[in-house]
């Protein structure tokens, strides 16, 4: 267990693993996008498309890294909540992979990548589009998304992959 998972009360902490480790085809959605060094976003799980402020957002990422390029440069994956208006309300920037070492992949290599992202406290609600794209943490790059998928918005460097709702606050 890495250090922020050990912060999580022991409920969530079973709840991490059970999504992060049980494979299920049937929830797995299709995307198809491909970026400028060959690596596939073939689909995804979100099994909330709900959550509040405060609270975490679970996403698991299909990835396939069997066309990527042999000038492999270390990859970080940005996850975007955008408003109405396309600005960035907040974000979760993560490895690709946790230890994920790309200098020899076998043939169709498809992993998945876990990811948590904190909601903070203080975001509005609402429905915020959720954009996924690559980037080069050491020029600060992003990479062009080369093949986007017809059913999904995208634009040049991210694809719309979903839309989640932060709720209002409950009055007691």
């Amino acid at each position: 267990e890495c250090a922020e998972q050990k912060k999580l009360p022991a409920a969530a902490n079973a709840l991490v693993r059970k999504f992060r480790d049980t494979p299920d085809e049937r929830r797995v959605r299709p995307v198809h996008a491909q970026f400028s060094n060959g690596i596939r976003l073939d689909g995804f799980i979100l099994p909330s498309q709900e959550v509040r402020a405060g609270e975490h957002i679970f996403l698991k990422l299909r990835w396939n890294v069997s066309g990527i390029e042999s000038d492999y440069e270390p990859l970080a994956v940005w996850i975007h909540f955008l408003d109405a208006q396309g600005e960035t309300v907040f974000q979760g920037d993560h490895g690709l992979v946790e230890s994920l070492f790309m200098g020899s992949l076998p043939v169709n290599f498809a992993p998945d990548g876990f990811y948590r992202i904190q909601v903070p406290a203080d975001t509005p609600p609402g429905e915020y589009r959720l954009q996924i794209g690559l980037w080069v943490p050491r020029s600060q790059k992003r990479l062009p998304l080369i093949v986007k998928p017809a059913e999904m918005p995208s634009d040049k460097h991210g694809v719309e992959i979903a839309r989640v709702t932060v709720p209002g606050k409950f009055s007691d």
